[in-house]
């Protein structure tokens, strides 16, 4: 398990990254409407037909937390070894994101 300093700078750089991913492909022109708002370890995140994604931090268990209006509400470890949130079963956070954002409003970023 992370201890506290680890865990809440790991949150914070991914949070950062997914942010910083959608501003470049809103950059690009890969994105026409698109909503995120990033802070205090939750990152919004609103399609243009008003789908809502959030990926926020759950200190007490050391996870970071998606609810996807695809893929419901997934509940990522931190792999030091892989350097990814993980589910149990392998899935990581950045592979669910991606294709969840594709399906629901054929945004294509690469986390």
């Amino acid at each position: 398990m992370l201890d506290d300093a680890h865990y809440h700078a790991i949150v914070a750089a991914t949070l950062v990254h997914i942010s910083d991913q959608l501003e470049q492909a809103y950059d690009d022109g890969d994105l026409d409407e698109l909503d995120y708002d990033e802070g205090a370890g939750i990152l919004s995140i609103i399609t243009a037909s008003g789908r809502t994604f959030i990926i926020s931090r759950h200190a007490p268990s050391n996870q970071l937390w998606l609810a996807s209006p695809i893929s419901g509400g997934l509940h990522f470890e931190y792999h030091t070894d892989k350097a990814c949130w993980c589910l149990p079963d392998g899935r990581t956070l950045n592979q669910i994101l991606a294709v969840d954002l594709e399906k629901t409003a054929k945004i294509h970023v690469v986390l």
